[in-house]
């Protein structure tokens, strides 16, 4: 499941829900968040996501986090 923002002023807001494996009593295994930003030549995207350690290599202890930042400027 996901849902996008429209933009607000340069600024647009996505999350998604993931549940790829049904048999293991998680209603999420990944979770993810992003937020975009575009002004005239430039933008800016961060994204974060969780995933339960379940989605993991066996013998994995805790979930994961990760958080990317990236940018582009176009001359």
């Amino acid at each position: 499941m996901a849902y996008m923002t429209p933009w607000w002023g340069g600024f647009q807001f996505k999350v998604a829900v993931v549940s790829p494996n049904d048999s293991n009593n998680n209603d999420a295994d990944i979770i993810g968040l992003r937020a975009l930003y575009k002004q005239d030549n430039f933008s800016l995207v961060v994204n974060h996501s969780w995933t339960d350690k379940v989605m993991l290599p066996a013998g994995t202890e805790q979930d994961s986090q990760r958080t990317l930042i990236a940018t582009s400027y176009q001359c």
